[in-house]
């Protein structure tokens, strides 16, 4: 029982709040999250997910297309149980300031997934059951600028960013993660110190970043279950062929 108690999050946060111009002119109106794969959106596969894992509540951060994804949660009957945060800086910031309006919601912990993301539900449900604060981590797919790269050493993330050289990386961060009450609080605190540094413009892993000396974070590795982040058109047609 104490096991579970450790390993256990009540709350998600999903990150749906770009206007994914790659993705023009599909995501022109659409926001990227109601993209269809294979007759299901990206959002409702994500919260069919989330409802399997037992997660109590939902906080979607939104910005481009807020009300479509408003009335596609009403849609799925999924209403009672999802809240919105709206980022009405979506179109001139990153993501740091749209996963900084939760911070009233972290201390508690929470799981933490990017809208973008198409998977095998064993991913999240390898991270769910996992001990500690984890990032998921992809370790069999080659490295290149464009990958949120990590660096491994004993068995615990000492690094993470776009800038790290492939060759010293171990992986990289496919964009979902989960923070028990410490990772969730301490999180919380060095988002506020990013912004009052007017950190707009970062990606919210250099946040992630700061946690890595006081805190283990480890990795949950994908070992070979499926998953694409959805970028471009040539994404969304690799999405259609990965038979999940």
């Amino acid at each position: 029982m104490a096991i579970a108690k450790r390993r256990k999050v009540n709350r998600a946060i999903i990150l749906a709040a770009g206007n994914s111009r790659r993705l023009f002119p599909l995501t022109k109106t659409c926001p990227k999250c109601l993209l269809g794969i294979n007759g299901q959106t990206l959002l409702e596969r994500t919260l069919s997910a989330l409802v399997e894992s037992d997660i109590k509540e939902v906080i979607i951060i939104t910005g481009h297309g807020r009300f479509r994804v408003e009335k596609a949660v009403a849609e799925f009957n999924y209403s009672g149980w999802v809240r919105f945060l709206f980022n009405p800086f979506y179109a001139v910031t990153n993501n740091l300031v749209s996963l900084g309006l939760a911070r009233p919601l972290m201390d508690d912990g929470f799981l933490l997934i990017n809208s973008d993301l198409y998977f095998d539900n064993r991913i999240l449900f390898k991270l769910t059951e996992a001990e500690g604060d984890c990032l998921v981590i992809e370790r069999q797919k080659p490295l290149g600028e464009e990958e949120m790269k990590v660096k491994i050493e004993d068995g615990r993330i000492v690094d993470i960013g776009k800038d790290l050289l492939p060759s010293v990386a171990s992986g990289e961060y496919i964009g979902m993660a989960k923070f028990l009450a410490r990772g969730g609080s301490l999180l919380k605190e060095k988002l506020t110190e990013h912004l009052a540094r007017n950190g707009y413009q970062e990606f919210y892993e250099s946040a992630i970043k700061d946690l890595f000396v006081p805190i283990p974070i480890k990795p949950v590795f994908t070992d070979g279950l499926p998953w694409i982040e959805i970028d471009t058109p040539e994404d969304l047609a690799k999405a259609q062929d990965l038979g999940i």
